[in-house]
């Protein structure tokens, strides 16, 4: 009986989860772009964010960035962009790398990305997903020159 109770509980919840639809995520840019990105991390579906009432998201908490020992005496600039899908409350609901200049970077920028704490983004007064892309950047500073 116990075996029977499983195999319809499987059948009645994986159904609802196999036709779950998708988040609607507003976003700015070419959302066939944005799409490839987010290709197999998740069912959502962009649209382009209306020009009218819409407010932006801001950080409300900050995180630090752990740069590798590897790159930490570099003498030069390293960028990575990390595309961000808020969610409606603000939070972080996936990201992914939009474009870099550093492997060794990459999964400290998202790490940060990710501990980071936004506003909620507000379509037409309404709380809504949206994408967009977070830039973190690393430049070698000479101790000398911090005095």
């Amino acid at each position: 009986m116990k075996h029977f109770l499983r195999f319809l509980f499987v059948l009645a919840v994986v159904p609802v989860i196999l036709r779950a639809d998708p988040t609607k995520v507003f976003a700015r840019g070419d959302l066939t772009k944005i799409a490839e990105l987010f290709r197999g991390r998740g069912l959502y579906v962009f649209e382009l964010a209306p020009s009218g009432k819409f407010t932006a998201p801001a950080v409300v908490k900050y995180s630090n960035l752990n740069v590798p020992d590897s790159i930490r005496m570099e003498k030069r600039e390293h960028n990575v962009e990390v595309g961000v899908i808020l969610s409606a409350s603000g939070a972080v609901a996936a990201t992914c790398i939009a474009l870099s200049d550093c492997k060794a970077l990459e999964a400290p920028a998202v790490e940060m990305v990710r501990a980071l704490k936004f506003s909620p983004v507000k379509v037409d007064g309404t709380p809504a997903f949206f994408y967009f892309v977070f830039p973190v950047s690393y430049r070698y500073q000479d101790p000398a020159e911090l005095r």
